[in-house]
């Protein structure tokens, strides 16, 4: 039995996919018997710093006093942030007192590790979620130091100068970009996201198409303000629909005013983020998911949609379009809300059509469960053992 570490800038009970993976596989190693430990930051008040969880002992970096992590707990990046900063000497600590046989590393933008990568690297995976390129790439879903992060972290592992054994990306085409730009990383092996089936409640075809949902951040990238402007034109063209939208995010007071503006609140509702749990209750309610991400590795809330027998509407992005099959899913033009209206109106107009491509796209899905996810990633850790 190993002795596995894995490293978070965010807590694990973070609201993101990357955590979502987190947490199911790490309490599926923890059950198997593996001595299992996660060190990530402490990103609210009323976090403990040292608990066990589900079999898996978490210790929480305080980044900042309490009275300021009130004031700048997530969505704000800014705890995530100081973990890079405040973490590694912590995590050195715990490496040596646990005794860690493998570390599972998590980048996003910049290694959990930090400055410890080039050194604890050979006793590591990183598993990635997303790369951009350039500066000015990054700069298009980061703000400024973010940014400048994510693309220096970028280069050093593309060059091997982070010393992992192997990445791990959620997606092939993650992995397809890294093999093609990368001088000098070891393994790229693309291990995708999975989904918990026995936590989510299966829709039932209904014959009509109205209730449309998304959830996600309110940030820009996640492309919530073009899914408001569809639902302007579709309100426009009278056709009957109802949108809700779930997330926390810097985007909140626009969305409301765009709403507002074009006296959408009968047709849009925002509300605060679910607890993942609670989402997956939820999920069965509706009709539709949407996902207009701008860029993703692989969504694992789309996984989950699937696997509720939602229809799916998806922006044309390689996370959907290199993955799914085209009778699975609907895509339309990224960036282009006037493609995304039509799409959907399409899925409304015609609702038995709709709903055999949600079957189609729940029987797929089902090849993509959590236990495969953690078998893959464990034979990758233990291998480092050899």
């Amino acid at each position: 039995m190993a002795s596995i570490l894995f490293v978070n800038k965010a807590s694990i009970d973070y609201l993101g996919g990357a955590e979502t993976r987190i947490r199911e596989l790490a309490t599926r190693w923890a059950a198997a018997g593996h001595k299992v430990y996660a060190i990530c930051a402490k990103t609210s008040v009323d976090q403990p710093l040292s608990a066990v969880e589900n079999g898996v002992t978490v210790r929480r970096v305080r980044v900042m006093p309490d009275r300021l992590l009130r004031r700048f707990c997530p969505p704000h990046y800014l705890p995530q942030a100081l973990f890079y900063i405040v973490g590694p000497p912590l995590i050195l600590y715990y490496y040596r007192r646990w005794r860690i046989d493998v570390i599972r590393d998590s980048m996003s933008p910049f290694p959990g590790l930090s400055l410890l990568a080039p050194i604890l690297g050979c006793r590591a995976i990183v598993v990635l979620h997303i790369l951009f390129g350039d500066y000015y790439q990054w700069r298009h879903f980061y703000s400024v130091p973010y940014a400048f992060m994510g693309m220096i972290a970028e280069r050093l592992l593309l060059k091997g100068w982070l010393s992992y054994k192997a990445i791990v990306t959620d997606s092939p085409w993650l992995a397809s970009y890294i093999r093609e730009r990368a001088e000098r990383c070891g393994k790229v092996q693309a291990i995708e996201n999975g989904v918990n089936f026995a936590a989510i409640a299966k829709r039932a075809p209904r014959g009509a198409i109205r209730r449309l949902v998304n959830a996600a951040r309110l940030v820009e990238h996640k492309g919530q303000t073009e899914l408001v402007e569809a639902g302007r034109k579709l309100r426009d063209q009278g056709v009957p629909f109802e949108l809700d939208i779930y997330g926390n995010g810097e985007l909140e007071p626009v969305l409301r005013k765009i709403i507002r503006a074009n006296g959408l609140e009968s047709y849009i509702r925002l509300f605060p983020a679910l607890s993942h749990d609670a989402l997956l209750r939820r999920l069965c309610e509706y009709d539709l998911y949407v996902m207009s991400s701008r860029s993703e590795g692989l969504p694992v809330i789309l996984l989950e949609a699937m696997a509720a027998q939602l229809p799916v509407v998806v922006a044309a992005r390689p996370y959907a379009t290199t993955l799914f099959d085209p009778t699975t899913i609907q895509t339309y033009e990224p960036g282009d809300p006037h493609d995304l209206a039509k799409i959907i109106a399409q899925a409304i107009k015609n609702p038995e059509e709709t709903e055999k491509q949600a079957g189609r796209a729940h029987e797929w899905v089902q090849k993509l469960s959590w236990d495969r996810t953690a078998e893959e990633e464990l034979r990758l850790l233990e291998a480092l053992q050899q």
